[in-house]
C-alpha cells in the first residue's frame, strides 16, 4: 500500500478457559483505567495515549506496579470462587 502510516500488529492470545479470560479482561480494565487517569489528569486539556506513553511512561509503570498486588489478590480470590 502507498500509505506512509506506520503499521503495528496488535498482540493477540487465544485463551482456553473462562478463568484465563477473566484474568486478561481484568488486566485490560486495570490498564485502561490507568491510561484514562493519565489522559484526563488535566480535565480541561486531555492528552492522547501516545502523549501519555511519550511523557509519563515511568509514572504509568509506577502506578501499575503499585496497583499490581491488589490486582493479583483480586484475581486470585475471584478464581478461587470459580472452583466452588
Amino acid at each position: 500500500d502507498d500509505d506512509d502510516t506506520p503499521h503495528t500488529a496488535i498482540k493477540t492470545e487465544i485463551v482456553t478457559s473462562f478463568p484465563q479470560m477473566k484474568i486478561h479482561a481484568a488486566r485490560k480494565l486495570l490498564w485502561a483505567s490507568c491510561m484514562w487517569l493519565f489522559c484526563h489528569y488535566d480535565k480541561d486539556t486531555p492528552i492522547t495515549v501516545e502523549t501519555v506513553h511519550q511523557t509519563y511512561t515511568p509514572q504509568l509503570e509506577q502506578l501499575l506496579t503499585e496497583l499490581a498486588p491488589a490486582f493479583h489478590e483480586l484475581i486470585a480470590n475471584d478464581n478461587a470462587d470459580d472452583d466452588d
